[in-house]
């Protein structure tokens, strides 16, 4: 499970891990559960915080929380997270001021400015996340919610799931409610109609990335105000633990 081992047992570290991912329950409460279950209100959290009157979507993800902790199986909790994306993105196009023909979540290539935006930044996401699970010597392509499909660093996109929404779907609802990106900061390809930020485009939208990744809020554990880096390197910390302890894992969640 670990990269590198010279604090550690890594036959214990070895055995631990043979043992978890042979249980179910453990997968449900260690792992997706918990993801899930932070995915799903963070998403609720901004929806009934900027849309009050989206009720019909709000009453979804409320339902879907509750399947989620009744979910016994990671392959149930896999069916859950898709229907809550699905829910989710159908009220984010309800917050946004204007659309920028934003219909759903398209990707490979993003269809939108909007999506394209999306894309951009969970990358950018994914790429910190992979440096701190790396940083704390564990094996980013053992997780224990998405699967190891074509070499994913499977663990890099589950905990990358915990911070999604307070990180870039936020972002991207400022920034173009804000009228800080614009058309003009994204071309289309005309072959396959690929909607692309441009050089001043990404220039842009990464110094508020850097802005947002580098702003401070509370820490439910400490009380603390530490940015959003310190906070991934965190949930990598608390997993090396969960699994060196046979530890519950505990998602991170925004403190306000």
């Amino acid at each position: 499970f670990c990269i590198r081992c010279e604090t550690s047992n890594s036959q214990l570290i070895s055995d631990l891990l043979d043992e978890k991912l042979e249980s179910p329950t453990w997968q449900v409460r260690l792992r997706a559960l918990y993801a899930i279950e932070s995915l799903i209100k963070h998403k609720n959290e901004i929806v009934t915080k900027f849309f009050f009157e989206n009720s019909e979507n709000i009453e979804k993800l409320n339902s879907l929380i509750t399947k989620a902790e009744e979910a016994k199986y990671t392959e149930q909790l896999r069916g859950i997270e898709g229907a809550a994306q699905a829910v989710f993105y159908d009220g984010f196009r309800l917050l946004l001021k204007d659309t920028h023909s934003f219909e759903k979540r398209t990707r490979k290539p993003p269809k939108d400015s909007v999506n394209s935006l999306l894309s951009f930044g969970y990358t950018l996401l994914f790429h910190n996340v992979y440096s701190f699970i790396v940083i704390n010597n564990l094996e980013p392509h053992v997780g224990f919610f998405h699967k190891n499909i074509r070499n994913n660093p499977s663990l890099a996109t589950d905990i990358m799931e915990e911070f999604r929404t307070p990180v870039i779907d936020s972002l991207v609802l400022y920034l173009f409610n804000s009228n800080i990106m614009s058309k003009d900061d994204f071309d289309v390809n005309n072959t396959d109609g690929a909607c692309l930020l441009n050089a001043e485009g990404r220039k842009k939208f990464l110094k508020h990335f850097e802005d947002k990744m580098s702003s401070k809020i509370n820490d439910s554990e400490t009380n603390m105000r530490i940015d959003y880096r310190r906070h991934i390197n965190k949930q990598a910390e608390k997993m090396v633990y969960a699994v060196l302890n046979k530890h519950a894992y505990s998602a991170f969640r925004i403190s306000y």
